[in-house]
């Protein structure tokens, strides 16, 4: 028996009709645009505790972080040194608004002991984030001069700028796109939402090990112009 026979007394035998056209080619899902994936960051990061603030500019970035750290009675702020934060301006803006700051800005191996206890004393720590993973809401944090890890860690409530643009859809993009960069980083740090601490009783305790508070600004990558 043919093979074609064959399959057709088995259709007739389901009462299905014969194919008359081929199915259709797969075609992959399109890429989510950077739009989609900043709002699955954003839903994550909140839902992981973090509190997210769109700005669509730098100086909306400024606006919100001077007045967020004005309405929490910020006394003192250590400021990361990247590009990104100086682009900001906010030493000037946050001395304006009579905040004390420590900016990370390393000459030497030696400045690192001081840099840590100025992170201790301080009430906030202000970073860039280099990267936001979208499917888990996690911000990833590259250790380098001007960003060492202690601003992100010691005092209890950290601020992230983070540029829509350096939004990534998963870990594995995240890691290539770290590798691509070349040198790798002396650390890598990855945050999702503010520090967690489970005892023994299993009781859920924020701000133990770190930050109480994770607050991140998000530059619309629409607005923000040209690398």
């Amino acid at each position: 028996m043919e093979r074609e026979d064959f399959l057709a007394r088995v259709r007739a035998s389901l009462g299905r009709a014969a194919r008359t056209e081929a199915p259709p080619p797969y075609r992959p899902p399109s890429p989510p645009s950077a739009d989609e994936l900043t709002e699955r960051l954003v839903r994550e990061l909140t839902a992981a505790g973090g509190v997210v603030h769109r700005a669509a500019s730098p100086t909306a970035a400024r606006e919100a972080i001077v007045g967020l750290l004005v309405g929490k009675k910020t006394r003192r702020v250590v400021l990361g040194a990247t590009s990104l934060i100086r682009e900001l301006e906010l030493d000037g803006a946050l001395g304006s608004a009579g905040i004390d700051i420590v900016v990370a800005d390393l000459g030497d191996e030696s400045e690192r002991g001081a840099l840590r206890e100025a992170a201790f004393a301080a009430d906030a720590g202000v970073t860039s984030a280099d990267y936001g993973v979208a499917d888990t809401g996690t911000l990833a944090l590259l250790a380098r001069r001007g960003q060492g890890r202690a601003i992100s860690l010691l005092p209890p409530l950290h601020v992230a700028v983070l540029d829509a643009r350096d939004v990534v859809g998963e870990l594995a993009e995240l890691f290539e796109r770290v590798r691509e960069r070349g040198e790798l980083p002396s650390a890598l740090t990855l945050i999702t939402g503010p520090s967690r601490t489970g005892d023994i009783e299993l009781v859920l305790t924020v701000g133990v090990h770190g930050p109480g508070e994770l607050h991140v600004v998000v530059i619309d990558a629409a607005t923000h112009g040209d690398r």
